[in-house]
């Protein structure tokens, strides 16, 4: 990927990005603990609900053409998942629109992990205050603008009308 694709994949979201940029597989594998590493394949058995995501997991993917190289799977199969598919129905998805799923099922999961920690820090200060210490404060708010009208039936707008 060149420089000019690169800046425009990341937006502008590079401040948050920590990228890497290993020039080979024996150097991203030096670098890198095997512990943290997650691998993705269509030829996998354990389903990605089953991957044990944490904030500095490696995601890790096969190319487009040849998937994940069966060494990997022979040597990582307890590191290994897929996502699961209707059978018979989808052979696999591309590999964009498997790193978006797979990468967003991470950030849910880390999300809600983290949520239920912050839960458990608040119930636990409030454990410790004292009763008066501690307000709920629950509004009813009206709505910001009144229901929609139901739109007429018929032609969608955008259309042309037949024969015009």
């Amino acid at each position: 990927m060149g420089d000019a694709a690169l800046k425009r994949a990341g937006l502008d979201y590079w401040e948050s990005v920590d990228l890497w940029l290993h020039p080979g597989w024996r150097a991203f594998r030096d670098a890198m603990s095997r512990e943290r590493c997650l691998y993705f394949s269509a030829k996998a058995t354990r389903p990605l609900t089953e991957a044990p995501f944490r904030p500095n997991s490696v995601l890790i993917f096969g190319n487009e053409i040849d998937g994940m190289p069966d060494r990997i799977l022979e040597k990582y199969p307890d590191r290994c998942y897929t996502i699961p598919m209707q059978s018979g129905k989808v052979r696999s998805l591309n590999l964009a629109t498997a790193a978006g799923i797979v990468l967003y099922e991470a950030l849910r999961r880390l999300g809600s992990e983290a949520a239920a920690s912050r839960a458990a820090e608040f119930a636990e200060a409030e454990e410790d205050a004292e009763p008066d210490e501690v307000s709920w404060n629950v509004e009813q708010k009206p709505a910001s603008k009144p229901a929609a009208k139901p739109r007429r039936s018929g032609r969608p707008r955008g259309r042309p009308r037949p024969g015009a």
